[in-house]
């Protein structure tokens, strides 16, 4: 009778990236703590319209053009010409509203005025 030889492989990760904001780039990391909802700081945040739907860089493709990097205290929302603005990790607590994901919903809060001035210069 024949032998099945069995080969275990190490599964060996070459990068990791994690989207802080849904639809805008990636950030390279080095580890990623595990939570419940998944990979820390990973899509924790996103840009919607006046609607409370989310919107994307095929629907805005000038979003491209923002870029965020985790720091410490937050995350910071780079443009080249509309400048930085970190969006702190414990920011004040506001009142939750109800947004839509495609077909789903979720609830989140407003982050600031000043993040909307700034999106709305860069895209």
């Amino acid at each position: 009778m024949p032998q099945i030889s069995y080969f275990y492989h190490m599964l060996q990760v070459s990068e990791l990236y994690i989207y802080p904001i849904k639809s805008l780039g990636g950030v390279a990391v080095q580890n990623a703590e595990v939570t419940r909802r998944g990979l820390q700081h990973d899509r924790r945040w996103m840009l919607v319209n006046d609607h409370g739907h989310f919107i994307t860089q095929r629907e805005f493709p000038q979003m491209a053009l923002l870029k965020a990097s985790i720091q410490s205290d937050g995350i910071t929302v780079h443009h080249q010409s509309s400048g930085s603005l970190l969006i702190p990790f414990n920011c004040e607590r506001k009142p939750l509203q109800q947004f839509a994901v495609w077909e789903d919903t979720c609830f989140g809060q407003y982050v600031s005025e000043e993040f909307d001035e700034m999106v709305q210069r860069s895209t």
